[in-house]
Order: C-alpha cells, then sequence, then structure tokens
C-alpha cells in the first residue's frame, strides 16, 4: 500500500511539473489515463468531501453548483464502477423536487 501511495505521489507531480500526461493507471482505475483520472475522479472525490468536512464542522455545505454538474457528469455513467468496495456508498432515493447538489449527494450515499 505505501509503495501504490509513493507510486502515486510521484506520478501526481510529475503531472503538476508536466512531465507526464498520458500515463495509465491500473486495472483499479479501469485503465484510465493519469490526467483524466485527476480531472474526474480525484476532483470529485475533492468535491464531496468538502461537503463531508462541511457538514461534519457545522460550515457552509454549498458546493459550487458547476463542480455539482460536472461530477454528476460523469459519475452518473459510472454508476456500476463506483459501488466497488471502499468507494461511495448505496444510493438513497432522492425526492423528485430535489436540487442537483442534493440527488449527487444522494446517488453517491450522503444523506441530506
Amino acid at each position: 500500500m505505501i509503495d501504490q501511495m509513493v507510486d502515486t505521489a510521484t506520478a501526481l507531480g510529475l503531472i503538476v511539473l508536466g512531465f507526464v500526461t498520458e500515463q495509465v493507471l491500473g486495472a483499479d482505475f479501469g485503465d484510465l489515463p493519469f490526467e483524466q483520472f485527476v480531472r474526474r475522479m480525484a476532483c470529485a472525490d475533492t468535491l464531496i468531501h468538502t461537503w463531508d468536512f462541511a457538514r461534519a464542522t457545522g460550515q457552509t455545505e454549498r458546493l459550487d453548483p458547476e463542480a455539482v454538474e460536472v461530477a454528476w457528469s460523469f459519475l452518473a455513467a459510472e454508476d456500476a464502477q463506483i459501488r466497488l468496495p471502499h468507494a461511495y456508498g448505496a444510493k438513497i432515493t432522492t425526492s423528485d423536487s430535489a436540487d442537483a447538489q442534493t440527488r449527487l449527494l444522494n446517488f453517491l450515499g450522503r444523506a441530506v
């Protein structure tokens, strides 16, 4: 696990420095190029955990609406893949009148 974390951190550092843009991640991420992984999964993960931390600390829970729409656009299409162990939880039923943020959070197993 530590070796994987070091490898990922090294790859991220190289991406940030502009040296690597097409490195493909292994089977855990469906052979996704690292650049796409960062744009899609890492950004969505950060967005959702931003809400988690806001809720846990009593701060504003409102997420950027554009970021919510971007996250929804690819997470909804990857429903089966994101239900893997240690990923997102089971979906929660959302009311028809729910806003985009609530729909996304419920889709990812967060009760709002």
